[in-house]
């Protein structure tokens, strides 16, 4: 019995092992992203960023829009089981995060007429044993003042669709928080 529990144990090791069976982030990080949660989770308050505005409507009304183009597995992490997503959907899942972030900022977010702001993936890591810390890069543009910036967030858990919501969350925090934005968003 025990022989027959060890021979499955080690076939099941030798078949992840061989077939490079992996964990795709994407479809568990989506429903993780919510202002809520992850301010609770991060320790992070919303801002209010209609404040002082001198635009006629008080801020501009801006989109987020994802420009990544890369569909391909992306590691972010290698053990036993690789931890992948595929960047062009990890975008998507950050541009509409990022929408509800800017909502909850009191800006007005318009797919018509709203300043477009460029989201792509610059780079995600992992590494760790039973927490795992993931550094995630936004390259965010605002091609209207010709400004572009990497925005990084780290944070960790022992799940890794966990940490990579944490991590994406406060790179986001970090481009709402950003005075060059602020400032561009507020007319000033």
């Amino acid at each position: 019995m025990q022989r027959t529990l060890l021979r499955g144990i080690l076939g099941l090791l030798l078949f992840f092992l061989l077939t490079g069976c992996g964990f795709n982030i994407n479809s568990r990080i989506g429903p993780l992203l919510t202002p809520e949660y992850l301010d609770k989770q991060v320790s992070t308050e919303s801002i209010d960023l209609s404040m002082d505005g001198q635009c006629p409507d008080v801020t501009l009304s801006v989109i987020p829009v994802n420009v990544e183009t890369r569909t391909d597995k992306y590691r972010v992490y290698d053990t036993m089981v690789t931890h992948y997503f595929r960047p062009k959907a990890f975008i998507d899942h950050a541009v509409d995060y990022m929408k509800k972030r800017m909502v909850q900022s009191n800006l007005v977010v318009d797919e018509q007429k709203g300043e477009k702001i460029l989201v792509s993936l610059e780079e995600a890591s992992s590494y760790g044993n039973w927490t795992l810390e993931t550094n995630i890069k936004l390259k965010i543009e605002i091609p209207r003042i010709d400004y572009s910036q990497i925005y990084s967030g780290v944070e960790g858990s022992a799940y890794q669709q966990n940490a990579s919501a944490y991590a994406l969350h406060i790179a986001i925090m970090k481009f709402l928080k950003d005075p060059v934005f602020q400032k561009f968003v507020k007319c000033q």
